[in-house]
């Protein structure tokens, strides 16, 4: 028995010297196909669930702090005064002023029911019980605090049946009045 080379028992790979060139012509086409199909969507929703679920926790944050300063001074006088209404604070004048101005994005006027939207919702905030003399110390308060998300959504003016979704977001803040 003779010993022979690894070269013998395998043998070479033939191919053409530009086939090279060829593949990686494809390899550009199918990234091309890769970036519009998969990834610009992809991004897109990444980014837009990202700007929704900010304007969520933004909302809720209103809320909460509206449920906080409710509990504390709902029995004043001037508690459902406007947002003018500055000493003693009312409660628009407080999230106007101290939330909604200096710590987020949401605009007043979308959460104060003066601007209206395409489909006839308007944002709102509602205290529950209404009245001053309907109010007692222990007694449950909630402040309820209603966003057009649609502001905030623009892949519904892209994709399909997006736009079709709920575009009101609601959120309540319930304090025990002290």
């Amino acid at each position: 028995m003779t010993a022979r080379s690894i070269d013998s028992v395998i043998p070479k790979k033939q191919s053409h010297p530009r086939s090279h060139l060829r593949r990686g012509a494809s390899v550009i086409v199918e990234t091309a196909l890769c970036l519009t199909i998969v990834i610009l969507p992809t991004s897109l929703g990444i980014l837009q669930y990202g700007i929704v679920m900010n304007a969520s926790n933004q909302v809720e944050q209103i809320a909460r702090e509206g449920g906080r300063f409710a509990a504390v001074h709902c029995l004043e006088p001037t508690f459902d005064g406007s947002e003018t209404q500055a000493s003693p604070p009312s409660l628009r004048y407080y999230l106007k002023n101290n939330i909604v101005k200096n710590k987020t994005t949401i605009a007043w006027a979308d959460i104060d029911g003066a601007v209206r939207t395409g489909a006839g919702t308007e944002g709102y905030i509602q205290v529950t019980p209404s009245t001053v003399a309907a109010r007692v110390s222990g007694q449950a308060i909630s402040v309820k605090v209603c966003y057009p998300m649609s502001r905030k959504i623009f892949v519904g003016k892209v994709v399909p049946g997006v736009s079709t979704l709920s575009n009101d977001y609601n959120t309540t803040s319930t304090f025990n009045i002290e």
